[in-house]
């Protein structure tokens, strides 16, 4: 999965642009407010010189139209000139007229100089605006303009992504969490049970009961064994017991408490590595029947071994697996030596004459002889 973007340099760049956007809006309020400025002077400057020359012309074409009548009248007049007019009578009500329009014109020019003056005055030493320069000046800040809302609005989807990625990254940083948790503790139930938690030690799980399971069958044995021994051996966990390293083990040594020896099972006689295998066999059912609940394990089968076994340890085999039949066991005993034939009342034979092979019991009553 790709990567977030990294929240603080997108909070960065939308600062940025957000600094970049607040400049470009005051440099466009100040070179508005220049243009608005220029143009009301330069619209205050063009009404009045329009005034003027609206005066002006006024002027002039009152005084033609005065000049026209002047000529149409003198034509109509049948005067030749106008000293012939002069010098003709005239009456009250024509020279009271041409009088007080010659009156009316002469205050309107007045006014008109005094207005230009006034205006002149005022514009002083001021060149009149460059409009054209202002108005590529007005587009070029509304395009800068424009720019920066686009880029503000642009930044503002940005941060609202990153407010996603962040509540994103926060949720999936929340789960890797609890997984890292769940891993580690899986992990280290893992490295308990193969043994990989504790490197001095390296013992697993499964090493570890059987050793435990182990030990009771020892010491269930060892019951037995010195029964059928009379109390010559002892069966041991190999290594010592302070030795924690040795609970890894599953080697059993024997003890000879005659001579005070201890040593590996393997070195005992035929005989008596029968009865350390049955006394162990016997005790891994005592100690299975504990693990099952207390299930009886009612029937006990073995298998040969009493061949080698001297007539003496023969008997103390058998006052064991006697006491085994009086708890309340079917012991079953697997032999071909004659002895235990002599032994053991209770039998079923299997007689083999060539290809044929047959089954007999003897001992129980009713039983065929």
């Amino acid at each position: 999965m790709h990567s977030p973007p990294d929240a603080a340099a997108l909070e960065t760049e939308q600062a940025a642009l957000t600094s970049l956007r607040r400049k470009l809006v005051a440099a466009l309020t100040v070179a508005q407010a220049a243009l608005d400025e220029a143009i009301v002077a330069a619209g205050d400057m063009g009404r009045a010189l329009a005034a003027e020359q609206s005066a002006a012309t006024l002027l002039d074409g009152q005084a033609a139209e005065a000049q026209r009548v002047f000529a149409e009248q003198l034509a109509a007049s049948g005067f030749g000139s106008a000293e012939a007019l002069a010098a003709a009578a005239r009456d009250a009500d024509t020279i009271a007229r041409i009088a007080a329009t010659i009156d009316a014109a002469d205050q309107e020019a007045a006014l008109a100089s005094e207005a230009l003056t006034t205006a002149t005055i005022a514009l002083g030493d001021r060149t009149p605006p460059d409009i054209a320069r202002l108005k590529a000046a007005h587009q070029t800040l509304s395009e800068a303009q424009r720019v920066a809302r686009e880029a503000d609005e642009a930044a503002r989807r940005r941060a609202e992504e990153c407010g996603s990625l962040e509540a994103g990254h926060a949720r999936v940083a929340a789960a890797w969490a609890t997984a890292e948790q769940a891993h580690r503790a899986r992990l280290h139930l893992h490295q308990m049970v193969s043994g990989q938690a504790h490197a001095e030690e390296k013992i697993s799980l499964h090493r570890w009961v059987l050793g435990a399971v182990l030990e009771q069958v020892v010491a269930e044995a060892t019951v037995l064994l010195r029964q059928m021994t009379q109390g010559r051996y002892e069966l041991l966990r190999a290594g010592s017991a302070a030795d924690r390293k040795s609970l890894a083990g599953l080697d059993i040594d024997v003890l000879d408490t005659w001579n005070g020896t201890r040593r590996p099972v393997g070195t005992l006689s035929g005989g008596e590595t029968f009865l350390a295998s049955l006394a162990l066999a016997l005790a891994l059912a005592r100690t299975a029947e504990r693990h099952q609940g207390g299930r009886r394990l009612e029937t006990v089968f073995i298998d040969e071994g009493f061949g080698s076994l001297d007539a003496e340890t023969l008997e103390y085999a058998m006052a064991t697996l006697r006491t085994l039949r009086d708890e309340g066991r079917v012991v079953g005993l697997i032999s071909h030596v004659d002895e235990m034939q002599r032994a053991i009342p209770t039998q079923l034979r299997i007689i083999r004459r060539g290809e044929n092979i047959t089954t007999k019991i003897v001992g129980l009553p009713g039983s065929c002889p």
